[in-house]
């Protein structure tokens, strides 16, 4: 009784763990889809989320963070004449090493006249800037955040991360789910052999073994394997 209640303990266990799993596939599967849906910058329920990859922010936020932008595109800064303020936090779109790259630095001058910002890390250790085209911003930071969630999604980008949280799973999904079928299987084979055993004990049923051939003996013109028994209570 008590090995019974342990086995279906850890089943429940089981079943818990992995709906969380998919649970996280599914995450994982619409923030990738959104991410290249959105050039980049995933966006989930309204709002767009941003990774931050370097500490030049610290204070404000860190690396690994995921922060909450307000999205904007080249045609909504031109259409509505867009101009952000000194102060202000804005992430916007660049190349590193001829790769594309997201930055989300603040605004510490706005040039009208040549329609650029130039913008500072506030840890920055020199005083490197940045100059920013407005065209080439992509969002306004509202200044919400998670703390440390964009690290996790970066790790399941990554090969090692995708084989641990989403390929194992699914495999160790997959094996338990051929492994019940097969016991479930073997149960209703072992059911059947018992119910019959019992059937027999209690002359409910009868069992005959017939040697091969034709049944003439039995004045049954055929295989004696199609031979019909009328037999009846006595």
């Amino acid at each position: 009784m008590n090995n019974t209640k342990a086995k279906q303990s850890i089943r429940i266990i089981v079943n818990v763990v992995f709906s969380l799993f998919i649970l996280l596939i599914l995450v994982f599967t619409v923030f990738a889809f959104s991410t290249r849906a959105n050039g980049g910058i995933p966006k989930i329920f309204g709002n767009s989320y941003v990774t931050v990859l370097s500490d030049s922010m610290k204070g404000e936020f860190e690396r690994g963070d995921l922060i909450v932008i307000e999205r904007y595109d080249r045609v909504r800064i031109v259409d509505e004449d867009v101009v952000f303020d000194e102060g202000q936090i804005i992430t916007f779109e660049t190349v590193i090493d001829g790769n594309q790259a997201y930055i989300t630095h603040r605004i510490i001058s706005v040039n009208l006249v040549a329609r650029t910002y130039t913008t500072q890390g506030d840890a920055a250790l020199n005083d490197e800037t940045e100059t920013v085209n407005f065209i080439d911003v992509v969002g306004l930071y509202t200044g919400k955040k998670i703390n440390n969630v964009g690290n996790f999604f970066l790790f399941l980008q990554g090969p090692v991360g995708f084989f641990l949280f989403i390929v194992t799973p699914l495999l160790v999904f997959f094996g338990l789910q051929v492994f019940d079928f097969t016991k479930a299987d073997e149960d209703f084979k072992k059911e059947i052999y018992e119910t019959g055993l019992k059937s027999l004990s209690n002359g409910e049923v009868a069992a005959i073994t017939l040697a091969g051939g034709q049944g003439t003996r039995l004045g049954h013109n055929g295989p004696k394997g199609t031979f019909v028994l009328n037999v009846t209570q006595p």
